[in-house]
């Protein structure tokens, strides 16, 4: 049983190329070149062209086309090394050149006749069988600067996997750039113009804010925390931790007490807040020595540069 397309098509390439070919003989057209060309070619197009049922015209015509084409690589074979391909070459050649039309036409639809009879002897054609495929999900906590940049890689490294999936969470919509939260704390810049929208950047990645509340390593699910108190489970097949990190007091519990964060943005405005309300105040004490108090801010650790 002949079903593999491979095998019936290129049979059915050949068969149409011959008979197209003993029909111009028989009608006394006298080709230039050997038909090797022609039945190379038309094995060639049954390979490429996937059979349609019925296109009995359309397989014509486009045979057709491919005579003229036979014809145009034919001549400079024929010519010689001393005959340049010109005008007049083709003027002198012009017989053959409606012999290889009525070849290309003869054997466009003779091809789709083949195809029809291998159909219904044999049936349709065997495809190659595909195993479904499982979409790939991976999962990255953590929309900073780790997080960011892992999602744009895998964006780049996966773009032509379309069975991977890439998700982001995180607690915001914005990539925060954290060095400048001094100048939103101090007043000189506004906390929008240190953020930068994840959807913005991320094409294929699909963002969620949550916060992650829980990790089930064994079932590979995360629990949500959204919006509202809306609590979900996101499953994975790989994981990317990018959280970031916390502040290290390094055991010194009273300024653990009293000092405040400066990780986020949230923390930035409160900051300042803090400061314009201190300065208020003390604009409105009389005491020289209570506003010396008021107006003493504490920095609890830095890096040296």
């Amino acid at each position: 049983m002949i079903r593999h397309w491979f095998i019936r098509r290129p049979v059915a390439g050949f068969s149409a190329g011959c008979l197209a070919a003993v029909i111009l003989h028989a009608a006394g057209s006298h080709l230039s070149v050997p038909f090797t060309l022609a039945l190379l070619l038309a094995i060639v197009y049954s390979l490429l062209v996937r059979p349609e049922p019925g296109a009995y015209i359309g397989n014509a015509m486009i045979g057709g086309t491919i005579g003229i084409v036979i014809w145009a690589v034919s001549l400079p074979l024929t010519a010689g090394r001393n005959r340049a391909l010109d005008a007049g070459l083709m003027r002198d050649n012009f017989g053959s050149l409606i012999g290889w039309v009525f070849f290309g036409l003869l054997f466009g639809f003779f091809l789709q006749v083949f195809h029809q009879i291998v159909f219904r002897v044999w049936g349709g054609e065997v495809e190659p069988a595909t195993v479904p495929t499982t979409p790939i999900r991976i999962v990255i906590l953590g929309g900073g600067f780790a997080g960011m940049r892992t999602a744009e890689r895998l964006e780049a490294l996966l773009k032509k996997k379309d069975d991977v999936t890439i998700t982001l969470v995180s607690d915001t919509n914005s990539l925060l750039f954290t060095p400048m939260l001094a100048e939103v704390a101090g007043g000189s810049l506004e906390p929008s113009h240190i953020g930068a929208p994840l959807r913005g950047s991320l094409k294929r990645t699909v963002v969620v804010r949550a916060r992650a509340t829980g990790l089930g390593s064994e079932l590979k699910e995360i629990s949500l925390l959204a919006g509202g108190g809306m609590v979900h489970n996101l499953r994975y097949d790989y994981l990317v931790i990018a959280m970031g990190s916390v502040s290290n007091f390094l055991g010194l519990e009273q300024v653990e007490k009293v000092a405040f964060n400066f990780r986020t943005l949230v923390d930035a405005v409160r900051i300042q807040n803090h400061v314009i309300q201190k300065l208020e105040l003390a604009d409105k004490e009389p005491n020289p020595e209570v506003r010396r108090q008021m107006l003493r801010f504490v920095v609890a650790g830095g890096i040296a540069v």
